[in-house]
């Protein structure tokens, strides 16, 4: 078959009526068709004033806020001498520097990026015993965001995404040398 001829029946394919891109609105993971990619089937519609707490925080927090959490970023110079010139900066913390050992129980780090005196970015890096699996990522992730599990998609059985209205959720679970790698961040859109 002529190549060119199977390029523009994929394409006609992957291209609605319209010109739009289409994407499958059922995991094919099931269907018995090969696929690194299971697209989310639902819809999230929390805004980032609604998100849950996260370890103590969220996207939108105030540096006060943030400090009644986390007093150690008072005593950051790195992150003091940024956040003092503009009022933004990145602020991390490895588990062993939370005086909270509530929150630090299952943590390696935590990134907050200020921007205009808010949390901008949050990212969290988890010990390896945190999720043994990307579905029991999903579960936990559906669980703190108060979403069913087909809200996400999922990326090569490793990373997971879910778009909300004015912020997306990423989450990975590798296997780096046997040793489990997991992470979530939350960005603004």
């Amino acid at each position: 078959m002529d190549k060119f001829f199977v390029f523009i029946l994929i394409l006609f394919l992957l291209v609605d009526g319209n010109g739009q891109e289409t994407k499958p609105t059922t995991p094919l993971a099931n269907s018995g068709q090969a696929t690194d990619t299971v697209w989310a089937t639902g819809t999230c519609v929390i805004e980032q004033s609604e998100m849950p707490l996260i370890k103590g925080v969220r996207i939108g927090l105030t540096y006060d806020e943030v400090k009644a959490v986390y007093p150690e970023i008072e005593t950051n110079e790195w992150f003091q001498k940024k956040y003092q010139k503009d009022k933004s900066g990145l602020f991390s913390l490895s588990a062993k520097e939370i005086s909270n050992s509530e929150i630090s129980k299952d943590l390696r780090q935590i990134d907050l990026n200020f921007k205009d005196d808010k949390i901008f970015i949050l990212s969290f890096v988890f010990k390896p015993k945190r999720w043994k699996s990307v579905s029991e990522m999903t579960d936990n992730l559906s669980q703190i965001f108060e979403v069913s599990n087909n809200f996400w998609t999922i990326y090569n059985q490793a990373s997971v995404q879910m778009d909300c209205k004015d912020f997306t959720v990423y989450g990975n679970h590798l296997i780096v040398n046997g040793v489990a790698m997991n992470s979530m961040s939350v960005h603004p859109k």
